[in-house]
């Protein structure tokens, strides 16, 4: 039993079912150790009590404990064949594949002469990133952080190991903010986009670069800095989302003092990500 708590903890990262291992162990247990006593009985009354006490004795324990084990394997095994919560299985959710957001289809949804800017990455992601808005040269080609904010991200996500395609990227406003007198109707396009693209994503957690993109998303008055880097809970298409708040690269680029607090939080989202 005591072997089924570490094989648990090692091998299982939702809290279910290392409790089902644990729980499971206990019968396999009774089992070895019950086999081995009467094979310990049969063995005396064949072959004599010497060999039973030292040759059988001391063989029969690996081979409990041996048995134990492959019964742990299958347990984790069969568990790993039950499909979670989440759309796809958890290699397919890290294996970066094109996602189609909802605004593809039309070319300007912002109501701006500027290109729209649409997500990429992983179509089934634990992780999204949201940036508040695009550059210029990202309208131009049509792609999130590129640049030198995108340089800097990369390296963020490769310093906790996480590939740039395993995640998927997207900013609050698909259209650079050049044109002011559309902003109103420029953000409640964005709004509603940005949260089709939620949906069809499903994520399990959700990185906000910044104030203004954290304000957006959480649509909150408390102060950035109260709530930047900590786990937010937040609710959208009826899915419970965990929402982490950091400083955006381009903070970054301006205020490289602010790294240290920075990879704090990249930490914090490394171990929700394990967690999902």
């Amino acid at each position: 039993v005591a072997l089924s708590f570490v094989f648990a903890y090692l091998t299982q990262k939702k809290l279910w079912r290392r409790a089902v291992i644990v729980v499971m162990a206990v019968p396999i247990a009774l089992f070895t150790n019950t086999s081995r006593i009467a094979g310990l009985a049969l063995a005396g009354r064949g072959f004599g009590a010497k060999f039973a006490l030292t040759v059988f004795h001391d063989w029969s324990g690996y081979f409990t404990f041996a048995f134990g084990l492959l019964c742990l394997f299958g347990i984790g095994w069969l568990l790993g064949k039950i499909p979670g919560k989440n759309k796809g299985t958890k290699a397919q959710r890290h294996k970066g594949t094109e996602a189609e957001t909802p605004h593809k289809k039309n070319e300007n949804p912002c109501s701006l002469n500027s290109k729209a800017v649409g997500g990429a990455g992983n179509s089934s992601p634990i992780l999204v990133i949201i940036g508040y808005a695009p550059t210029s040269e990202e309208s131009v080609q049509g792609k999130p952080f590129l640049g030198e904010r995108g340089e800097l991200l990369t390296k963020i996500l490769s310093s906790i190991k996480i590939a740039r395609n395993n995640v998927y990227l997207t900013y609050c406003i698909k259209c650079p903010l050049q044109e002011k007198e559309h902003f109103s109707s420029m953000t409640r396009n964005c709004r509603t986009i940005l949260f089709q693209e939620l949906g069809l994503l499903n994520p399990e957690i959700i990185c906000t670069l910044g104030r203004k993109a954290t304000k957006f998303i959480l649509q909150t008055e408390t102060p950035f800095e109260d709530i930047r880097g900590k786990v937010i809970p937040f609710t959208t298409n009826n899915k419970a989302i965990k929402v982490i708040p950091t400083f955006s690269p381009d903070h970054l680029l301006q205020h490289p003092k602010d790294k240290n607090l920075t990879w704090l939080d990249i930490q914090l989202i490394r171990s929700e990500y394990d967690k999902a």
